[in-house]
Protein backbone atom coordinates (compact mmCIF):
# COMPACT_ATOMS: atom_id res chain seq x y z
CA UNK A 1 0.00 0.00 0.00
CA UNK A 2 1.22 3.32 -0.96
CA UNK A 3 1.14 5.72 2.39
CA UNK A 4 2.54 9.49 2.15
CA UNK A 5 3.13 10.75 5.09
CA UNK A 6 2.90 14.70 5.12
CA UNK A 7 4.38 16.96 8.38
CA UNK A 8 5.89 20.02 9.12
CA UNK A 9 8.86 21.15 11.74
CA UNK A 10 6.33 24.37 12.40
CA UNK A 11 2.89 25.61 13.04
CA UNK A 12 0.91 27.01 10.09
CA UNK A 13 3.11 25.74 7.16
CA UNK A 14 0.31 24.75 5.38
CA UNK A 15 0.19 21.08 5.11
CA UNK A 16 -3.15 20.60 5.49
CA UNK A 17 -3.65 23.13 2.17
CA UNK A 18 -1.17 20.54 1.00
CA UNK A 19 -3.13 17.21 1.90
CA UNK A 20 -6.40 18.88 0.73
CA UNK A 21 -4.78 19.74 -2.34
CA UNK A 22 -2.94 16.52 -3.39
CA UNK A 23 -6.11 14.44 -2.03
CA UNK A 24 -7.82 16.43 -5.18
CA UNK A 25 -5.60 16.08 -7.72
CA UNK A 26 -6.09 12.72 -7.04
CA UNK A 27 -9.20 12.33 -6.67
CA UNK A 28 -9.96 14.04 -10.11
CA UNK A 29 -7.47 11.60 -11.77
CA UNK A 30 -9.98 9.14 -10.83
CA UNK A 31 -7.50 7.96 -8.08
CA UNK A 32 -8.81 6.66 -4.74
CA UNK A 33 -7.73 8.36 -1.38
CA UNK A 34 -7.49 7.87 1.94
CA UNK A 35 -7.22 10.57 4.88
CA UNK A 36 -5.30 9.97 8.18
CA UNK A 37 -4.91 12.88 11.05
CA UNK A 38 -2.76 11.75 13.50
CA UNK A 39 -2.58 13.67 16.15
CA UNK A 40 -4.61 17.30 16.61
CA UNK A 41 -8.22 17.31 17.04
CA UNK A 42 -10.99 14.90 15.54
CA UNK A 43 -12.59 17.85 13.65
CA UNK A 44 -10.24 18.06 11.26
CA UNK A 45 -10.45 14.21 9.60
CA UNK A 46 -14.20 15.34 9.30
CA UNK A 47 -12.91 18.89 7.75
CA UNK A 48 -10.75 17.29 5.19
CA UNK A 49 -13.53 14.51 4.57
CA UNK A 50 -15.86 17.53 3.41
CA UNK A 51 -13.27 19.37 1.77
CA UNK A 52 -12.73 16.49 -0.58
CA UNK A 53 -16.12 14.39 -0.77
CA UNK A 54 -15.01 11.10 1.17
CA UNK A 55 -17.23 8.96 3.36
CA UNK A 56 -16.37 8.93 6.60
CA UNK A 57 -14.47 5.83 6.73
CA UNK A 58 -12.14 6.85 4.40
CA UNK A 59 -11.54 10.23 6.64
CA UNK A 60 -10.16 8.87 10.01
CA UNK A 61 -8.58 10.67 12.86
CA UNK A 62 -6.25 8.62 15.27
CA UNK A 63 -4.82 10.03 18.46
CA UNK A 64 -2.89 7.36 19.15
CA UNK A 65 0.88 7.49 17.63
CA UNK A 66 1.69 3.78 18.70
CA UNK A 67 2.95 1.97 15.32
CA UNK A 68 0.79 -0.74 15.75
CA UNK A 69 -1.98 1.25 16.13
CA UNK A 70 -1.13 3.36 12.71
CA UNK A 71 -0.65 0.42 11.37
CA UNK A 72 -3.96 -0.88 11.99
CA UNK A 73 -5.24 2.22 11.06
CA UNK A 74 -3.54 2.23 7.34
CA UNK A 75 -3.79 -1.50 6.80
CA UNK A 76 -7.58 -1.02 7.20
CA UNK A 77 -8.19 2.27 5.18
CA UNK A 78 -5.69 1.28 2.38
CA UNK A 79 -8.19 -1.17 1.22
CA UNK A 80 -8.84 -0.32 -2.19
CA UNK A 81 -6.78 3.14 -2.03
CA UNK A 82 -4.20 4.28 -4.53
CA UNK A 83 -2.63 6.24 -1.58
CA UNK A 84 -3.79 7.05 1.88
CA UNK A 85 -2.65 10.55 3.04
CA UNK A 86 -1.41 10.85 6.57
CA UNK A 87 -1.37 14.63 7.99
CA UNK A 88 0.79 14.64 11.44
CA UNK A 89 3.50 16.84 13.43
CA UNK A 90 6.86 16.30 13.17
CA UNK A 91 7.70 14.93 16.66
CA UNK A 92 9.84 11.92 17.15
CA UNK A 93 7.18 9.91 17.70
CA UNK A 94 5.07 10.84 14.97
CA UNK A 95 8.10 10.31 12.72
CA UNK A 96 8.49 6.95 13.92
CA UNK A 97 5.02 5.77 13.75
CA UNK A 98 4.91 6.67 10.04
CA UNK A 99 8.86 4.31 9.30
CA UNK A 100 7.00 1.99 10.99
CA UNK A 101 4.26 1.61 8.71
CA UNK A 102 6.70 2.21 5.34
CA UNK A 103 5.24 5.18 4.72
CA UNK A 104 7.55 8.14 2.81
CA UNK A 105 7.37 11.81 3.74
CA UNK A 106 6.97 15.24 2.35
CA UNK A 107 7.66 17.78 4.72
CA UNK A 108 5.87 21.42 4.14
CA UNK A 109 7.73 24.40 4.95
CA UNK A 110 6.44 28.20 5.35
CA UNK A 111 8.79 30.28 3.35
CA UNK A 112 10.72 32.24 5.80
CA UNK A 113 12.52 31.08 9.31
CA UNK A 114 15.70 29.27 9.78
CA UNK A 115 16.34 26.79 7.60
CA UNK A 116 19.74 25.00 9.32
CA UNK A 117 17.80 23.53 12.55
CA UNK A 118 14.64 22.01 9.81
CA UNK A 119 17.69 20.70 7.89
CA UNK A 120 18.90 18.60 10.91
CA UNK A 121 15.44 16.72 10.78
CA UNK A 122 15.09 16.28 7.18
CA UNK A 123 18.17 14.48 6.98
CA UNK A 124 17.69 12.15 9.78
CA UNK A 125 14.35 10.80 7.86
CA UNK A 126 17.29 9.54 4.96
CA UNK A 127 15.92 7.67 1.68
CA UNK A 128 12.03 8.09 3.47
CA UNK A 129 11.90 11.62 2.84
CA UNK A 130 10.28 12.20 -0.68
CA UNK A 131 11.41 16.20 -0.73
CA UNK A 132 10.37 19.26 0.49
CA UNK A 133 7.59 21.85 -0.44
CA UNK A 134 8.09 25.38 0.47
CA UNK A 135 5.30 27.22 0.47
CA UNK A 136 3.66 30.99 1.17
CA UNK A 137 6.67 32.81 -0.89
CA UNK A 138 5.99 35.78 -1.91
CA UNK A 139 5.59 36.35 -5.43
CA UNK A 140 8.66 39.03 -5.92
CA UNK A 141 11.06 36.24 -3.87
CA UNK A 142 10.19 33.29 -5.93
CA UNK A 143 12.90 32.82 -7.78
CA UNK A 144 15.44 33.85 -5.16
CA UNK A 145 13.82 31.27 -2.95
CA UNK A 146 13.91 28.97 -5.87
CA UNK A 147 17.64 29.35 -6.16
CA UNK A 148 18.12 29.52 -2.14
CA UNK A 149 16.48 26.58 -1.09
CA UNK A 150 17.49 24.23 -4.35
CA UNK A 151 21.13 25.23 -3.46
CA UNK A 152 20.78 24.53 0.43
CA UNK A 153 18.81 21.10 0.08
CA UNK A 154 21.12 20.17 -2.39
CA UNK A 155 23.86 20.09 -0.56
CA UNK A 156 22.30 17.91 2.20
CA UNK A 157 20.75 15.75 -1.05
CA UNK A 158 17.24 16.66 -0.34
CA UNK A 159 14.85 17.23 -3.15
CA UNK A 160 12.82 20.63 -3.92
CA UNK A 161 9.29 19.04 -4.44
CA UNK A 162 7.39 22.01 -4.59
CA UNK A 163 7.81 25.91 -4.57
CA UNK A 164 4.25 27.33 -3.95
CA UNK A 165 3.33 31.11 -3.84
CA UNK A 166 1.64 33.29 -1.33
CA UNK A 167 -2.31 33.37 -2.11
CA UNK A 168 -4.75 35.22 -0.13
CA UNK A 169 -7.56 33.74 -1.41
CA UNK A 170 -6.04 30.92 1.28
CA UNK A 171 -6.08 32.79 4.20
CA UNK A 172 -9.10 34.09 3.43
CA UNK A 173 -12.04 34.28 5.95
CA UNK A 174 -15.83 33.16 5.79
CA UNK A 175 -18.23 35.74 6.67
CA UNK A 176 -19.13 33.33 9.93
CA UNK A 177 -15.29 32.70 10.78
CA UNK A 178 -14.82 36.83 10.64
CA UNK A 179 -18.37 37.07 12.70
CA UNK A 180 -16.87 34.98 15.68
CA UNK A 181 -13.16 36.32 15.27
CA UNK A 182 -14.60 39.88 16.91
CA UNK A 183 -17.49 38.12 18.66
CA UNK A 184 -19.80 39.82 16.23
CA UNK A 185 -23.34 39.56 16.05
CA UNK A 186 -24.70 38.16 12.62
CA UNK A 187 -27.95 40.45 12.05
CA UNK A 188 -29.27 39.03 8.50
CA UNK A 189 -27.87 37.00 5.46
CA UNK A 190 -27.00 33.90 7.92
CA UNK A 191 -27.28 31.91 4.44
CA UNK A 192 -24.29 33.03 3.19
CA UNK A 193 -22.04 32.99 6.54
CA UNK A 194 -20.05 30.09 4.55
CA UNK A 195 -19.03 32.69 1.95
CA UNK A 196 -15.14 33.34 1.47
CA UNK A 197 -14.06 37.27 2.23
CA UNK A 198 -10.97 37.99 0.06
CA UNK A 199 -10.48 41.36 1.26
CA UNK A 200 -10.97 44.26 3.31
CA UNK A 201 -11.81 48.09 3.58
CA UNK A 202 -12.50 50.41 5.82
CA UNK A 203 -15.28 53.08 5.72
CA UNK A 204 -13.33 56.35 6.18
CA UNK A 205 -13.72 59.91 5.18
CA UNK A 206 -12.96 59.43 1.23
CA UNK A 207 -12.13 62.71 -1.03
CA UNK A 208 -13.35 60.47 -4.20
CA UNK A 209 -16.95 59.48 -4.95
CA UNK A 210 -18.21 56.40 -2.29
CA UNK A 211 -18.76 53.87 -5.24
CA UNK A 212 -15.79 54.22 -6.50
CA UNK A 213 -13.62 53.81 -3.63
CA UNK A 214 -15.24 50.77 -2.54
CA UNK A 215 -15.63 49.71 -6.38
CA UNK A 216 -11.55 49.00 -5.87
CA UNK A 217 -11.80 45.57 -4.00
CA UNK A 218 -14.24 42.63 -5.12
CA UNK A 219 -15.36 40.32 -2.63
CA UNK A 220 -14.56 42.46 0.59
CA UNK A 221 -15.24 42.87 4.16
CA UNK A 222 -16.39 46.64 5.15
CA UNK A 223 -15.63 47.66 8.50
CA UNK A 224 -17.58 50.75 9.10
CA UNK A 225 -19.04 52.90 12.03
CA UNK A 226 -22.95 52.17 12.15
CA UNK A 227 -23.56 55.74 12.39
CA UNK A 228 -22.38 56.60 8.69
CA UNK A 229 -25.58 54.84 6.48
CA UNK A 230 -24.00 56.94 3.57
CA UNK A 231 -20.64 55.24 3.49
CA UNK A 232 -23.28 51.56 4.25
CA UNK A 233 -25.18 52.58 0.92
CA UNK A 234 -21.99 53.34 -1.40
CA UNK A 235 -20.46 50.27 -0.63
CA UNK A 236 -23.48 47.75 -1.02
CA UNK A 237 -23.22 49.60 -4.43
CA UNK A 238 -20.27 47.59 -5.01
CA UNK A 239 -18.73 43.95 -4.73
CA UNK A 240 -18.99 43.59 -0.90
CA UNK A 241 -19.30 40.05 0.78
CA UNK A 242 -20.61 41.63 4.28
CA UNK A 243 -20.91 44.26 5.93
CA UNK A 244 -19.22 45.21 9.75
CA UNK A 245 -20.89 47.68 11.56
CA UNK A 246 -18.74 48.73 14.18
CA UNK A 247 -20.15 50.67 17.66
CA UNK A 248 -23.10 48.59 18.08
CA UNK A 249 -26.75 48.75 17.76
CA UNK A 250 -29.31 48.07 14.35
CA UNK A 251 -28.41 49.68 10.59
CA UNK A 252 -30.97 52.46 9.50
CA UNK A 253 -33.75 50.82 7.47
CA UNK A 254 -32.50 51.55 3.95
CA UNK A 255 -28.99 49.89 4.83
CA UNK A 256 -31.07 47.36 5.89
CA UNK A 257 -33.43 46.91 3.25
CA UNK A 258 -30.40 47.26 0.16
CA UNK A 259 -28.60 44.49 2.27
CA UNK A 260 -31.33 42.31 1.98
CA UNK A 261 -31.68 43.14 -1.33
CA UNK A 262 -28.16 42.44 -2.35
CA UNK A 263 -27.97 39.34 0.12
CA UNK A 264 -25.08 41.06 1.77
CA UNK A 265 -24.86 40.05 5.62
CA UNK A 266 -24.19 42.46 7.96
CA UNK A 267 -22.56 41.88 10.90
CA UNK A 268 -23.10 44.61 14.33
CA UNK A 269 -19.74 44.90 17.03
CA UNK A 270 -19.85 47.01 20.12
CA UNK A 271 -16.08 47.87 19.56
CA UNK A 272 -14.97 50.56 17.58
CA UNK A 273 -13.47 50.33 14.01
CA UNK A 274 -9.69 50.15 15.40
CA UNK A 275 -10.42 47.31 17.50
CA UNK A 276 -12.63 45.18 15.43
CA UNK A 277 -10.27 45.54 12.55
CA UNK A 278 -7.31 44.32 14.92
CA UNK A 279 -9.30 41.62 16.00
CA UNK A 280 -9.83 40.78 12.38
CA UNK A 281 -6.06 41.07 11.78
CA UNK A 282 -5.06 38.50 14.62
CA UNK A 283 -7.67 35.71 12.76
CA UNK A 284 -6.43 36.21 9.08
CA UNK A 285 -4.04 33.31 8.68
CA UNK A 286 -5.25 30.82 11.27
CA UNK A 287 -8.84 30.06 9.64
CA UNK A 288 -9.14 26.69 8.65
CA UNK A 289 -9.09 25.17 5.06
CA UNK A 290 -12.81 24.66 3.25
CA UNK A 291 -13.96 23.09 0.42
CA UNK A 292 -13.92 26.59 -1.44
CA UNK A 293 -10.24 27.05 -1.45
CA UNK A 294 -9.82 23.46 -3.04
CA UNK A 295 -9.65 24.98 -6.48
CA UNK A 296 -7.28 27.54 -5.57
CA UNK A 297 -5.00 25.27 -3.92
CA UNK A 298 -5.32 22.67 -6.76
CA UNK A 299 -4.29 24.92 -9.19
CA UNK A 300 -0.90 26.18 -7.31
CA UNK A 301 -0.22 22.78 -6.80
CA UNK A 302 -0.38 21.92 -10.69
CA UNK A 303 2.36 24.90 -11.22
CA UNK A 304 4.63 24.29 -7.88
CA UNK A 305 4.71 20.47 -7.65
CA UNK A 306 6.72 18.51 -9.46
CA UNK A 307 4.18 15.68 -8.91
CA UNK A 308 5.91 13.09 -11.54
CA UNK A 309 8.82 12.98 -8.97
CA UNK A 310 6.27 12.55 -5.83
CA UNK A 311 4.05 10.10 -7.64
CA UNK A 312 7.26 8.23 -8.76
CA UNK A 313 8.55 7.88 -5.17
CA UNK A 314 4.98 6.85 -4.22
CA UNK A 315 4.60 4.11 -6.93
CA UNK A 316 1.91 6.15 -8.38
CA UNK A 317 3.46 6.13 -12.25
CA UNK A 318 2.54 9.56 -13.91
Amino acid sequence: MAILYVASSEPGAGKTAFCAGLGGSLLDDGRKVGYIRLGGAAEDAVVMGNVLGLSESDSVFLDSEEPGAVKSACTKLSSGKDLVIMEGGAAEDSLKAAEAIGAKVVMVKAHGGDLSAALESYKALGNKLLGVVLNRVPMRLMEQARSEMSASLGEAGIKLLGLLPEDRALLAMTVGELAESINGTLLSGEEAAGELVEDMMVGAMYLVHGTEYFGRKSNKAVVVRNDRPDMQLAALETSTRCMVLTGGGEPAHPVRHKAQDRKVPVISVGEDTATALDGIEQAVGKTGFNRQKLPCMNELLQKGLDSPTLYKGLGLGG
